[in-house]
């Protein structure tokens, strides 16, 4: 059963929204009262929005509670007929035994929906300051921040901007046009998107990628690195881990790879400069690879291509059957490893 104090929590809330703003202009602002969160040990926070932004700030002291700030706004270039239904707009903050939610509430009525969409959705701005729990947020559109945030963070944005920096702890993000940023972050890192600009800088903890048709740009990792995509060109940096991929049509760079090299690709590039005893298996269809080894790392080469062209070292061996063209041996070298790489009309390099 429902905690009863849980419910009359929620209830006074709403009537702290409707009553707690301060208006300016032409009512295309309102600030509402700063409302203290009853957030304890064991609790996570959920925030259900549709536009505007949301920023998490860690309190100072670990103490149970925190503060919500919030305000709503209509852009400028809103028409005045959106209005109309601005007061329909508000949140409401309840607990739901051990999760307090904080949701955006929009108009009641069907028709007043289709009129907003017309006319733009109002902002609805919060800035949370608490002690850090696991945090789920959601918008339709919009912005996030979070900093410093030492707990679970999962965050879906449909479309805008999302920008974390030296977080701890589980994260994962999902947005599938705009822009994700991640500076920073120690712990295991989960992201997707359709279409978004992506750049992560400086992440220990293992990283799974996936971006269907954006960019990305991978600045520094300690993990092993899974990458998913179908478009788009993915540029990762010192990479101290294993990378696995599975690429269409895009194109993945590894400039300083200490680790082992194993995915599949269509009709894409990867181009690799693996540190260390290389451990690679690529097979391709008309994508091209092209791989840099380091000086004596004596690995064992199989390069076979049935239409592609195939480039090595001249100490290596070639042959042909009467389908497959092969280039075999071992490098020459101290080190040890292995370099698999098996294509149907691509091309293959190895230096």
């Amino acid at each position: 059963m429902r905690n009863p104090r849980s419910i009359v929590s929620a209830f006074k809330f709403v009537i702290v929204a409707f009553v707690g703003w301060a208006a300016t202009g032409e009512a295309r602002e309102v600030k509402y009262r700063d409302y203290a969160l009853d957030i304890r040990g064991g609790d996570r926070l959920v925030v259900n929005g549709v536009n505007g932004a949301v920023r998490l700030i860690p309190a100072k002291a670990s103490s149970a509670g925190g503060v919500l700030r919030a305000r709503k706004t209509l852009p400028d270039k809103a028409p005045a007929r959106a209005l109309e239904s601005f007061d329909q707009w508000t949140y409401t903050v309840r607990r739901d035994e051990n999760t307090l939610r904080i949701d955006v509430k929009g108009p009641d009525a069907k028709g007043d929906w289709e009129a907003q969409i017309k006319v733009g959705f109002p902002e609805l701005v919060f800035e949370i300051e608490a002690p850090p729990v696991p945090v789920e947020i959601s918008l339709r559109e919009g912005r996030v921040e979070a900093q410093n945030w030492k707990a679970a963070l999962a965050v879906h944005v449909v479309e805008g901007q999302v920008r974390l920096a030296k977080n701890e702890g589980p994260l994962r993000a999902r947005v599938q046009r705009g822009e994700l940023r991640i500076d920073g972050h120690k712990g295991r890192v989960e992201v997707d998107g359709f279409n978004p600009k992506m750049q992560l800088a400086n992440v220990e903890g293992d990283l799974d990628l996936d971006n269907f048709a954006g960019d990305s740009v991978l600045q520094g990792l300690k993990g092993s690195f899974r990458l998913k995509a179908f478009s788009g060109q993915t540029v990762a940096k010192k990479i101290d881990g294993g990378c696995d991929f599975e690429l269409g049509r895009g194109s993945l760079s590894l400039q300083g790879l200490d680790g082992g090299l194993r995915g599949q690709l269509a009709n894409g590039s990867v181009a690799a400069k693996i540190l260390g005893d290389p451990e690679v298996n690529i097979e391709s269809q008309e994508g091209a690879v092209r791989l840099n080894l380091p000086g004596g790392s004596g690995a064992l080469v199989r390069l076979q291509t049935e239409g592609g062209s195939l480039s090595a070292p001249p100490s290596l061996g070639s042959s042909k059957s009467s389908t497959q063209r092969f280039v075999t041996g071992r490098l020459s070298g101290s080190g040890k490893g292995s370099v698999f790489v098996k294509t149907k009309t691509g091309n293959v390099s190895l230096n």
